[in-house]
């Protein structure tokens, strides 16, 4: 039996042996690997690509350029669900350039949301220039002769001007933008403010002027929107401007148009022909809040321009079909009157202010088109 143990005893220590060495090839091949890892990561921070192998790449990418220097504020809100009555979803204004209004967007029912104005993508604003970027513009003229003059040294105090202390809230059913023209800036020493508030009936454009200078000066408040005329129902759209005066042809232009037909009562269709036309001394029934112009789309909705108070005095219309645009340029100032002139006079220390106010309404609405205010 002693011999057979031994060769037991001998079996077991050759088992141990093995494993042994099996282990001790695994732990060499295993130092071998850190130390091949090691190396590697030696070699790639002497040549300092080290951050390479432990950050991952980040895509290099470059801000949106933006008109005027000054990025564009997007006032929105969201449109009523079911809700059978167009409203106003969105206002796109660049405080680089003027606080101008870029682009107003309507919901319309059973329709997509309509852009209202003939204005580049907000994309591809600071790309043109300033001139060439809104196709609705403000402009606050001020001089210090007779407006009608219109003199050299005039100034448009807010024109393509870049906004100070620019800054928007959000309101309960929109939001509102402002900005400062300060006078350290005028010529005239004149400052202003405007403000641009979204709802979802309206869009208000109020601007604020302040003399600061020891003499008087003539200041006339202008908006001149373009509209698309994809939006508003094309050359089938009703114009109406309540007007006590036939529309005359504007001096210096080349267009001829129609007669007073958009003064009567309803206005008329805007038609496929060409025309530049004036209107003066407009006038405004009894449940309006101003004098006013109003657009209609066939039976989808009104767009009617008001201006409170003496905010609107007369207005230039251009309905150009080679551009598919309608221009309506509206302006606190009524040229044919010497009186108004004195009017818009802003004196040493004095504020002024106007009011414009853009409404939508449906044409079937129960309140009918003169009362959306």
């Amino acid at each position: 039996m002693g011999p057979i143990r031994r060769r037991g005893n001998d079996g077991h220590r050759a088992h141990r042996s093995w494993t042994f060495g099996r282990s001790g090839w695994a732990t060499a091949m295993v130092i071998a690997l850190l130390l091949l890892g090691f190396g590697l990561l030696w070699h790639a921070h002497q040549r300092a690509k080290f951050h390479q192998l432990t950050t991952p790449e980040i895509p290099q990418t470059t801000s949106a350029p933006m008109p005027g220097g000054q990025e564009a504020i997007l006032l929105s809100r969201v449109a009523l669900v079911n809700d059978a009555e167009p409203e106003f979803v969105s206002a796109t204004v660049l405080p680089g350039i003027g606080m101008q209004l870029l682009q107003a967007s309507l919901a319309v029912p059973e329709q997509s949301v309509q852009d209202l104005l003939a204005s580049v993508p907000v994309s591809d604003a600071a790309q043109m220039p300033p001139d060439r970027v809104t196709s609705a513009p403000f402009h606050l003229r001020i001089s210090t002769h007779h407006l009608r003059e219109k003199p050299a040294g005039d100034e448009d105090l807010i024109g393509l001007s870049p906004a100070t202390d620019a800054k928007n809230q959000t309101l309960v059913d929109g939001g509102q933008a402002a900005g400062n023209f300060g006078s350290s800036n005028s010529r005239s020493g004149v400052s202003a403010t405007v403000e641009i508030t979204l709802s979802g009936r309206q869009i208000d454009m109020v601007a604020r002027a302040t003399n600061h200078s020891e003499e008087g000066r003539f200041v006339a408040f202008e908006w001149n929107p373009r509209f698309a005329l994809s939006a508003i129902g094309g050359n089938q759209a009703r114009l109406y401007v309540p007007s006590h005066t036939a529309p005359g042809k504007l001096p210096g232009s080349s267009a001829t148009g129609p007669n007073g037909k958009f003064a009567a009562e309803g206005g008329d269709a805007l038609g496929e022909a060409p025309f530049d036309l004036h209107f003066t001394l407009l006038g405004h029934d009894y449940l309006s809040d101003g004098t006013y112009i109003r657009l209609q789309n066939g039976d989808r909705f009104y767009l009617r321009i008001l201006g409170l108070g003496d905010s609107l005095r007369s207005v230039h219309a251009v309905n150009d079909p080679a551009s598919h645009t309608l221009l309506l340029g509206v302006s606190s100032m009524d040229s044919s009157s010497e009186a108004e002139q004195q009017d818009q006079t802003l004196r040493p220390g004095q504020t002024m202010q106007w009011h414009l106010r853009m409404e939508v309404l449906a044409v079937k609405s129960p309140l009918g088109p003169d009362s959306a205010h």
